[in-house]
């Protein structure tokens, strides 16, 4: 963690970097308000994705199993006492899972995130809060039952071919360097045909933070046929999730998140 070792000042405070951060949000949701809604490409006739399937406890093994080692501080349950005990374990996370898919809700619980700073580059202002990145640490219980529903929606699109075909990103065999190699041999295609090549790249800040829910909710039942508990449950998952800074030993006061998604 390069960014990680830089020296953070302390003269930031945890309730100032929130409202940094929040007010980064507003600005860009501010710009945007005036824009016409966005329109949904109607899902294939039959597609459906109404309910998720139980999990089973050999499937949650296997994923906490491959958790990575690194440890969120405020997590109650630190990972690695959940891998050496994922045997006794699973079995009633396996109850637990089970329970909220085919219910269509989330556990509140899993709702809340801390956000920890990291410096953008080491030659920012560290007494600034515009020169820090904000980092969301979610609960690894939640992380794992996120990464189950993430399995069953991916394969929904997958079998539904809902995915552009030359997305790269959140799919598997397909990598930053995939895109890359695309766009460089399109180019060099373009200059072998004697035609004029550009490239223009769209950066978006903070793009998942200002994420529009209703616009969400609407596209996954419209454009991806979801529907059913499965939809309630996206929808459950979303509401009423909050937020607070840590910074240093201080947190700041928890905010509730109208927008975005962790």
């Amino acid at each position: 963690m390069g960014r990680g070792r830089v020296p953070l000042s302390t003269t930031v405070d945890a309730n100032d970097l929130h409202r940094c951060f929040d007010d980064k949000i507003a600005g860009v949701r501010a710009s945007t308000a005036d824009a016409p809604p966005p329109y949904c490409v109607p899902a294939p006739y039959d597609c459906d994705l109404s309910a998720f399937r139980v999990v089973k406890t050999d499937d949650i093994v296997a994923i906490i199993r491959k958790l990575p080692n690194k440890q969120c501080a405020t997590d109650p349950m630190p990972t690695h006492l959940l891998k050496d005990n994922v045997d006794l374990l699973a079995p009633f996370l396996t109850e637990l899972y089970n329970r909220s898919l085919p219910s269509g809700v989330f556990p509140t619980l899993f709702k809340t995130a801390f956000i920890t700073r990291l410096l953008k580059k080491p030659e920012l202002d560290p007494s600034d809060g515009k020169s820090y990145r904000p980092t969301s640490n979610l609960s690894v219980l939640s992380k794992t039952l996120e990464w189950l529903v993430a399995r069953q929606l991916i394969a929904h699109l997958n079998e539904w071919k809902l995915l552009p075909e030359l997305q790269s990103a959140y799919r598997a065999n397909h990598f930053t360097e995939s895109a890359v190699l695309r766009v460089f041999s399109d180019i060099l295609r373009a200059l072998d045909r004697g035609e004029f090549a550009a490239l223009a790249l769209l950066d978006l800040s903070v793009a998942f933070d200002t994420v529009d829910r209703p616009t969400l909710i609407k596209r996954l039942e419209v454009s991806y046929g979801i529907n059913g508990t499965a939809l309630r449950w996206f929808s459950a998952y979303l509401q009423q999730r909050r937020q607070h800074v840590r910074c240093r030993r201080s947190n700041s006061t928890p905010t509730l998140l109208l927008c975005g998604v962790p």
